[in-house]
């Protein structure tokens, strides 16, 4: 064979070689990076089995890097937000402070969400702290309630209500965390 025919060759093997690495990065890697509403429903369902409360479709969704998420919104109303968020950590504290520190930063971005209080409810059968942040986002006063908690696969998830303070449905998220399994 001569010189010229191996480089060829060699140049030729580079590319398939490369071609391969990076077909195998995007299907390993890529996950469901931006998913419609019945992607987002999947997702939802493998961070933890539940049912939405009445009214709440999944409208978002995406999967990467171990890191999923799961937004649904109410049909009536896209002011009330609920999303399940899993990260690819197992560390609980350390999810719980991280969502803390996620919303004490919402502050510097004008919503002043204030620690209002929590509350304990079970959830798959733990018991888990739910706290309450009350605050103001795009003119209106709103609630957000977070709770972080073991995912079907045992990282950390968190699940958090958004709503306008004088429609936000308690009983209606407690119910769906009641739900999950």
């Amino acid at each position: 064979m001569s010189k010229t025919t191996k480089i060829v060759l060699s140049v030729v093997g580079a590319f398939i070689l490369l071609g391969a690495v990076t077909v195998f990065a995007i299907v390993r890697f890529s996950g469901r990076f931006i998913a419609g509403p019945e992607q987002a429903a999947e997702i939802g369902q493998e961070i933890s089995t539940h049912t939405l409360p009445a009214g709440f479709e999944p409208v978002f969704g995406m999967d990467i890097l171990g890191l999923s998420m799961m937004m649904a919104t109410d049909s009536g109303d896209d002011a009330k937000v609920l999303m399940l968020v899993q990260t690819p950590d197992s560390d609980f504290a350390g999810a719980e402070a991280e969502a803390q520190d996620a919303f004490q930063q919402q502050a510097g971005f004008g919503n002043n969400y204030e620690y209002a209080g929590s509350r304990e409810v079970t959830i798959a059968g733990e018991t888990r702290s739910v706290d309450t942040l009350i605050g103001r986002d795009q003119g209106m006063d709103m609630r957000q309630d977070i709770v972080v908690f073991p995912a079907q696969n045992g990282n950390a998830a968190v699940a958090i209500m958004v709503a306008p303070v004088d429609e936000f449905d308690e009983e209606a998220f407690d119910g769906f965390l009641a739900s999950m399994r």
